[in-house]
C-alpha cells in the first residue's frame, strides 16, 4: 500500500487529498534517451549480464529436477 493513504483507528480508509504528488527528485532518463537503435539496446544489455556474471553473488539458474523444468524448455 501507498504511504500517502492509511488507516484509522476506527478501521476507515483515510485517502490521499493530493494522488499527484511531486517526486523530490527528477526521474534521469538519460540512459533510455541514448538508445536510438535496436544494436544499442543490444550492446548495453550484453554489456549489463556481463557486469552481473562479475559479482560474486549466486547466479540464478533453472533447476533441471523441478516439474517446471519442461516449461521452459
Amino acid at each position: 500500500m501507498c504511504k500517502c493513504c492509511f488507516t484509522m483507528t476506527s478501521g476507515m480508509r483515510q485517502y490521499t487529498n493530493d494522488f499527484e504528488i511531486t517526486a523530490q527528485l527528477p526521474f534521469d532518463d538519460l540512459w533510455e534517451r541514448k538508445l536510438t537503435s535496436v544494436q544499442q539496446v543490444k550492446e548495453e544489455m550484453h554489456k549489463f549480464i556481463a557486469e552481473q556474471l562479475n559479482t560474486s553473488r549466486v547466479p540464478l539458474c533453472i533447476n533441471p529436477q523441478s516439474a517446471a523444468f519442461k516449461s521452459f524448455a
